[in-house]
Formats: structure tokens, sequence, C-alpha cells
């Protein structure tokens, strides 16, 4: 997971170099994951472990479909 962070700051610079990088757009989701990873902590700690195991592999297949059938 760690190869993530390089590859979003290398995008991140060059779509600011670029001068397409909005900044409330930014703030916005920098927001929106820091408040959803601190909650989703928090809940990891509460839900019995098949249903995280279950959830780690239906929310990517989910959103892997519906990017499919978007297009």
């Amino acid at each position: 997971m760690l190869v993530i962070i390089p590859i979003a700051v290398m995008g991140g610079i060059g779509y600011f170099m670029e001068g397409y990088l909005e900044m409330l757009l930014f703030v916005q989701v920098a927001a929106g994951l820091t408040l959803g990873t601190y909650i989703g902590a928090k809940f990891t700690r509460r839900v019995p472990e098949p249903v995280l195991k279950v959830a780690m592999v239906a929310v990517p297949a989910s959103a892997a479909i519906l990017l499919l059938l978007a297009h």
C-alpha cells in the first residue's frame, strides 16, 4: 500500500505544474480522507473479522463493477 504515496505525490506535482490542481477540491478530498480513515479505524475494531474479510473483497469489486457499467 505504501507504493501509492509516491505515485500520488508525483501525480499531484504534475497536476500542480500544469495548473490543474484545484485547492478547494484538494482540501475537501484531504479532509474526507482524514475523517474517513479515523472513522474506519474506529469501526474496524468493532466489526467481526468475517465481516471485514468480506468487505475487503466486496467494496473494491463493487467499485470495479460500477466503473465498468458506467462506460
